[in-house]
C-alpha cells in the first residue's frame, strides 16, 4: 500500500502485482480459488462534495481514477485519491484478466473483497502495537485529534476478524463465483467511536465531539457479504462499539 501522491508511481505497480498474483494462479492448477482483497475505494469514496447513491457490484470510483490522472503537480493532498485509484484500477485488472482468459482455467473461481474502514484487536498487540486504520482509534483514546481525524468523512467500517471470515468465505464457500464481496458492516464517524469511549470508559476525559453526520450511502450487496458471515456460523456483523473495545485494548 502506498500513499504516494503520484499515480505512476502507484497505479500501475498495484495492477502489475495483482495481475502477476493472478497470473501464477491460472498457471498452478492445484489453485482452485483466487480471493483478491480489493477496497470499499473500488466501488465507493464517501465525500461530502458526492452526492449519496445507491452502491451495487456495478459500481466503481472511474471518476477518481480520472483524479489520480489528472495533470500535475502530484501534491500530497492528492494521495489519498491516487491510492483509491490503485483500489479500482488492480480489481478492474483481475476481473479483465480472468474474464479474457477463463477458458484456460474454467475450473479457476475468482472472487473480491472489499472492505471498509478496518477496526478491532491486533493479532499479537505486543509486537504489532496498533497498525495501519487501528491506530486511529488508539490516538483519539489518548487524546489525540489530527489533520487524518479531521479530513475523514463519515464513512463505513468493518472489524477485521469480520474481514478476515469474509475471505474464508470466498475461499471456501460453494455456489460463491465470480462475486464483489462488500465488507460494509455499519455507518461510523469520529463522534460516535468517542461516545463509546464515554460510555466504557466514563472516568477518563475525551476530546469533545468534531466529527458529525453519516454516510448517505446505501451498500446494496452488504446484506448478501452477512449471509456469508452467518454461513459461516456468526450472527452477522460485528457491532461498532465492540469492534472499538477490541481496537483499543491495553490501553484501559
Amino acid at each position: 500500500m502506498s500513499f504516494d501522491a503520484d499515480p505512476n508511481k502507484v497505479i500501475p505497480f498495484a495492477v502489475d502485482f495483482a495481475v502477476n498474483a493472478l497470473q501464477a494462479a491460472y498457471k498452478e492448477a492445484s489453485v482452485k480459488r483466487f480471493i483478491f482483497t480489493s477496497s470499499s475505494a473500488a466501488a465507493v469514496v464517501s465525500s461530502a462534495d458526492t452526492p449519496p447513491a445507491n452502491i451495487t457490484e456495478d459500481s466503481w470510483t472511474d471518476y477518481i481514477v480520472d483524479a489520480a490522472w489528472a495533470d500535475p503537480p502530484y501534491t500530497q493532498e492528492r494521495a489519498m485519491v491516487t491510492y483509491a485509484a490503485s483500489k479500482n484500477q488492480a480489481e478492474k485488472a483481475v476481473w479483465k484478466y480472468h474474464k479474457e482468459n477463463r477458458q484456460e482455467r474454467p475450473d479457476l473461481i475468482v472472487n473480491t473483497v472489499l472492505p471498509n474502514f478496518n477496526f478491532g484487536r491486533s493479532l499479537v498487540r505486543e509486537k504489532q502495537g496498533y497498525p495501519s486504520s487501528s491506530g486511529l482509534p488508539r490516538s483519539l483514546f489518548k487524546g489525540e485529534v489530527t489533520d487524518f481525524h479531521k479530513g475523514l468523512p463519515p464513512q463505513y467500517f468493518i472489524d477485521v476478524d469480520d474481514s478476515g471470515r469474509l475471505h474464508v468465505a470466498a475461499a471456501i464457500l460453494p455456489n460463491l463465483e465470480d462475486q464483489r464481496i462488500f465488507g460494509f458492516a455499519g455507518r461510523f464517524n469520529w463522534d460516535t467511536v468517542l461516545d463509546i469511549f464515554r460510555k466504557n470508559v466514563p472516568e477518563k476525559k475525551f476530546p469533545d465531539n468534531f466529527s458529525g453526520g453519516e454516510d448517505g450511502n446505501e451498500i446494496v450487496p452488504r446484506g448478501k457479504a452477512e449471509q456469508l458471515l452467518r454461513d459461516l456460523g456468526r450472527p452477522g456483523w460485528t457491532s461498532l462499539e465492540e469492534s472499538i473495545l477490541a481496537n483499543i485494548e491495553g490501553l484501559y
